[in-house]
């Protein structure tokens, strides 16, 4: 009995640093992305809905979410393949340069790409968990909030396929990143090279 009660004090100690650090990284993701406002002005955003308004007949009716779930999976794996790529693309003082921030800057350009790989992929999970529950037929064609909630779910597909162009504008700003540094790094090595 002594175990059991030894396994649920460690239990409870872990659960509770790893809550706290769940909601560390959350934070640090959402003031890194710019927050609720960010979203709000986010031009794909107002594009999504445009575009979801005009798909009313596709999530206006049952079934809706079949094609969500045929979708977002692979669209979520290639996604965190892309991500796992970035973050090892370039040298270490290429991290470092993309880590350097101006003292008028709040995040720097690595914080930045980051906070938008990490919400195109938390819009992509986030759509398929949503499918995945109007899916379990929980609530119907004819309930009256059906309407609503349908739009809700739908939008959260359409505006994850959109991140797609934010997020590789992002990756594309990193290439020229890239070129910059590497020229920097090139025109420093000649320097030294001078001397």
């Amino acid at each position: 009995m002594s175990k059991i009660l030894t396994w649920i004090k460690t239990w409870k100690a872990n659960s509770a640093d790893n809550y706290k650090g769940l909601f560390e990284n959350l934070s640090d993701y959402w003031s890194g992305y710019g927050g609720l406002a960010a979203i709000l002005a986010s031009p794909i955003l107002h594009i999504a809905v445009a575009l979801n308004l005009f798909f009313y007949s596709v999530w206006s009716q049952e079934g809706w979410w079949d094609m969500v779930i045929s979708v977002m999976p692979n669209l979520l794996g290639f996604s965190l393949g892309g991500y796992a790529i970035l973050l090892g693309f370039g040298s270490e003082s290429f991290h470092k340069f993309l880590a350097t921030k101006d003292k008028n800057e709040e995040q720097s350009a690595f914080n930045i790409i980051n906070a938008n790989f990490v919400h195109f992929i938390l819009v992509q999970a986030l759509s398929l968990i949503i499918a995945a529950l109007f899916s379990s037929k929980f609530l119907t064609s004819e309930s009256m909030i059906s309407t609503p909630l349908w739009f809700i779910g739908h939008l959260f597909f359409i505006y994850a396929l959109l991140l797609l162009i934010s997020t590789t504008l992002s990756v594309f700003a990193s290439t020229i990143w890239y070129e910059i540094h590497s020229r920097n790094e090139s025109e420093k090595n000649q320097t030294n090279t001078k001397k």
